[in-house]
């Protein structure tokens, strides 16, 4: 299935919704002679986007470490003012609002990035996308308010304190307005860095300023709100006033396509939120929302998620650079000199983890350590399952199965975690054992796609 290109002028190359490489992308391989002047010309082309794609790269780490930054000195001072009880809260709340984020986002971040990457040369074209997205996600929050709005006043895990789960919703939803697939599919990772970095720094000053007392928590989406929405506004601005993009009515025809095209990745996000968020959420019929356990198990995902933020920039660059370059090589030369690295921090974490845990987050959060021990078991096989899903199986053509992986397994993870349920078994270690299962299956049916589709791509030349 293609995006049509009805209406819009030039000519704009679809993106198939398996992210094949556009005809016009030269594969690695061509069977063609070459001049000396088109060799040379596609050599400097590919030392051109060999530079782009560090500078992403680069970029990309700078927005991760910027987040390790601003962590390092945030959630220990959240984790000791509120307590392990509201810091469980918090994190059960967040894990709520996951649900509404994935709907919202609705897989633009790698669909609408793939298309622009594709059509990178044609403006109107992507404008029009800009628009579709932002269009498209606007009508997704206000459907998303509509389901949260009675659940925070009636439902008894949320009636006591209503106005702090909407406020958390309207900090998430917010969040999905960074334009962070426009400058992903153009590959200038430079504007939206400086713009979370920034939002970054005003949430730190604020938690500082205002957050004094356990009853200040609220204090927590309330700064995150008014962060996104200032950098929601600076990312806008840039894409009109300094590279003169601007946002083109779709038209809802092209809107609703735009969506549909993002179908199969937002149902890969659907099963990815599944087996992360619903975690914590299951972990709130085990234990009370605000519980010391919910408190434990959310610190030690929160350091196992910027431990597996590390591994995010390789794969989100090499994204759109293996759409356009098809550069196997250069893929599989990161991974396996990545690996070894990989290992050893994770032995390192797994023997200090207790310790550790203790002095981040405070003495009440030791038990975390035991919990982030057994997490390293997910964190050593992430870098693969990155690797090997869109990077790779896209410009194979096989973007379908990275998303039928993580589906299989997510159908695996909830039958998995109904039965520990029924059989009393849930909790804090067995949610953590049940994770790690569900990785390795994504990982493995990854691994056989990519043989799969590797040995087609051979066939076809």
């Amino acid at each position: 299935m293609e995006i049509e290109n009805k209406g819009t002028p030039g000519s704009a190359k679809p993106v198939s919704s398996d992210n094949t490489v556009p005809s016009d992308v030269p594969a690695s391989s061509s069977s063609e002679p070459q001049t000396i002047d088109s060799a040379a010309t596609t050599s400097e082309t590919g030392k051109t986007n060999k530079k782009r794609l560090l500078k992403n790269t680069i970029f990309l780490y700078v927005l991760v470490f910027s987040g390790y930054f601003f962590s390092f000195i945030t959630v220990p001072y959240q984790t000791r003012v509120l307590g392990a009880e509201l810091y469980g809260k918090i994190g059960w709340a967040m894990a709520v609002m996951a649900y509404f984020s994935v709907f919202i986002e609705f897989g633009f971040l790698l669909s609408a990035t793939a298309s622009i990457a594709g059509n990178r040369d044609n403006k109107t074209y992507v404008e029009k996308v800009v628009g579709a997205v932002t269009l498209d996600k606007l009508l997704l929050t206000l459907l998303s308010l509509a389901v949260l709005a009675p659940m925070a006043f009636f439902w008894q895990k949320m009636s006591s304190d209503p106005w702090f789960y909407l406020l958390c919703f309207l900090s998430v939803s917010s969040a999905s307005f960074m334009l962070d697939f426009f400058y992903r599919g153009i590959e200038e990772m430079q504007t939206i860095t400086i713009a979370s970095v920034s939002l970054r720094a005003l949430f730190t000053i604020g938690i500082f300023v205002f957050m004094h007392k356990p009853e200040d928590y609220w204090m927590v989406p309330a700064l995150n709100l008014g962060g996104n929405l200032l950098a929601a506004g600076y990312v806008y601005g840039h894409m009109y006033f300094k590279l003169g993009y601007k946002m083109r009515w779709p038209g809802l025809g092209f809107a609703w396509q735009i969506l549909k095209e993002s179908t199969w990745f937002f149902l890969s996000r659907v099963a990815s939120t599944i087996y992360t968020a619903t975690n914590i959420f299951l972990l709130g019929f085990v234990y009370p929302v605000a519980s010391i356990p919910i408190g434990v198990y959310t610190a030690a995902d929160k350091l196992l998620g910027v431990m597996k933020q590390t591994m995010g920039p390789v794969s989100d660059s090499l994204y759109p650079y293996m759409v356009r370059n098809r550069d196997f090589k250069l893929l599989k030369k990161i991974l396996l000199s990545l690996m070894p690295v990989v290992a050893l921090g994770c032995i390192v974490v797994a023997i200090i983890a207790e310790p550790m845990c203790s002095w981040f987050f405070g003495a009440q959060f030791r038990d975390a350590g035991k919990v982030l021990r057994l997490m390293m078991l997910i964190l050593f096989i992430t870098l693969p399952v990155y690797l090997l899903g869109f990077p790779t199986l896209s410009p194979l053509g096989g973007a379908k199965a990275v998303n039928q992986s993580v589906i299989v397994a997510s159908i695996f993870h909830v039958f998995a975690l109904c039965i520990t349920f029924v059989l009393g078994f849930l909790n804090i270690y067995s949610v953590v054992l049940l994770t790690f299962c569900t990785e390795m299956i994504i990982l493995i049916y990854r691994v056989v796609a990519v043989a799969k589709y590797w040995k087609k791509s051979k066939a076809g030349l």
